[in-house]
């Protein structure tokens, strides 16, 4: 049995750029470098205790959302502000992917997949053939992905977050992944600009699936039968919204819209195309000078031990 480890790489780079308000933003020959610095300070420390497994740098490519929604994640862009920061962070997209490749780390992305894609069919792959998995993110969408052998991570708490099978009702307020993404059909994603307006909120939902064990669940009940199971379990009728929802054509469809766009299982995804995984030996001249072009001075003091996780990684998974 191996292990492996799937990093969301835009997710360690945002938190990097954003996660800390106070922080002063970093520049060199003009350039902001605050998203490059943090990345690369947050892969040493991710791997600093994993160099037992194989990571892998996921990236996002266009994902396959937008024609089927264009409005999906409209909400990101949608002042000056955001669309400044937003133009300063994809500025910064080319070195972070260029550190990772002088570190020696291999990357995959895909013209239509988003990193969140790519570490569902990864996982799915690595389960099949008793590997475990940790999932590296900030991301909850990622939670979903939390099976027998398959840990979630948050990189951005310290210590890290975790959650794996046996905690995940703890942690998520769910039974099972299932139950979780079918909340999020029912609720939508404000992030992500995922609106299915089912008129059930994130409470109502957890009240739901509490009785049911997922939504198709609720709905192949009879009604009086899923109202006595509400009530025995609640001691309080079902919302009137519940009632509509199991009623309407015109609710569960907008439910079915929006879990097509947040079940990373959901059989519409489409198949991956131009997938493209590098991988080089770590380059130690090349990273030098990559901190030196980048002002990175506090990494180039410290070279021996910012290195040694990437160093010990070269050696027990060599470039194949």
């Amino acid at each position: 049995m191996g292990f492996r480890t799937y990093i969301d790489g835009n997710s360690v780079g945002h938190a990097a750029n954003h996660g800390n308000a106070k922080q002063q933003k970093l520049y060199a020959g003009g350039q902001e470098t605050t998203a490059i610095y943090g990345l690369i300070r947050s892969l040493n420390l991710i791997l600093r205790n994993r160099t037992h497994a194989t990571p892998v740098v996921l990236w996002d490519g266009r994902s396959w959302r937008f024609e089927r929604f264009p409005e999906y994640k409209g909400n990101r862009k949608d002042t000056p502000d955001k669309l400044a920061a937003a133009a300063a962070y994809k500025a910064q997209m080319p070195s972070m992917v260029r550190a990772c490749h002088l570190l020696g780390l291999r990357q995959l992305i895909a013209g239509n997949m988003e990193a969140d894609d790519l570490a569902a069919i990864l996982t799915r792959d690595a389960v099949a053939k008793g590997d475990g998995v940790a999932l590296i993110t900030g991301d909850k969408d990622w939670l979903q992905l939390v099976q027998p052998g398959v840990v979630w991570v948050d990189h951005k708490s310290e210590p890290e977050r975790k959650c794996n099978e046996q905690d995940f009702k703890t942690f998520t307020g769910f039974a099972n992944p299932l139950a979780f993404v079918h909340a999020k059909g029912l609720h939508g994603d404000s992030g992500d600009n995922v609106k299915p307006n089912t008129g059930i909120g994130e409470k109502g939902a957890k009240d739901l699936l509490a009785v049911f064990p997922c939504v198709r669940s609720f709905l192949n009940t009879p009604l009086d039968e899923a109202q006595d199971r509400y009530f025995l379990h609640h001691g309080k009728k079902m919302p009137s919204k519940m009632l509509n929802l199991h009623t309407d054509p015109a609710v569960q469809a907008r439910f079915d819209w929006a879990l097509e766009l947040m079940d990373l299982a959901h059989p519409s995804i489409p198949a991956p195309k131009q997938m493209r995984l590098t991988h080089a030996p770590l380059n130690r001249a090349g990273f030098e000078q990559f901190c030196g072009e980048h002002a990175f001075h506090s990494v180039l003091k410290d070279m021996d031990r910012f290195l040694q996780p990437f160093i010990t990684l070269d050696k027990e998974f060599p470039k194949q």
